[in-house]
């Protein structure tokens, strides 16, 4: 697949669905194909995922979109893709959430539940992953997660 991370937008949010109005939130433009990762500033090639950090708050809902789209600016045809995305506490570490995925054309929506995060606190890992009606698998980003104990119970 040659599609690659357009945009990546969290939602803080309360309860329910991902807004559909834009929200007051990180957005980033992210590549993950191998291929210069930001041809302004970086001088090299690769094709590692993009990293982009998570901060959390335990107990809370948590939900991002992940808006992919070709090289040449078409939207990519996912037909048949599946994803998974997974916090751990290290890589190839004890699994502690498993991320809701829901594919909308070319916008990857994960979610995390309140049950997900309640029992967080520290820092972990995370990914996501693409999966080709083939079974080949890329990892499109990931990063570290912080997680913060809440106040209120």
């Amino acid at each position: 697949m040659t599609a690659i991370v357009k945009s990546l937008k969290a939602y803080p949010t309360l309860v329910g669905p991902v807004p559909t109005a834009q929200s007051t939130c990180t957005s980033r433009t992210l590549k993950s194909s191998p291929e210069l990762v930001n041809p302004s500033t970086v001088n090299f090639l690769s094709a590692l995922p993009q990293r982009y950090d998570l901060g959390l708050y335990a107990g809370d809902y948590f939900s991002m979109n992940m808006t992919l789209m070709n090289k040449d600016g078409t939207i990519p045809n996912l037909t048949g893709y599946s994803s998974s995305a997974q916090i751990r506490d290290a890589p190839g570490g004890s699994l502690l959430a498993s991320f809701g995925i829901v594919f909308t054309n070319n916008v990857i929506t994960l979610a995390l539940q309140t049950e997900d995060t309640q029992n967080l606190s520290g820092d972990y890992v995370w990914d996501c992953e693409l999966i080709n009606p083939s079974g080949l698998i890329r990892t499109v980003v990931g990063g570290e997660v912080t997680v913060t104990v809440d106040v209120t119970r």
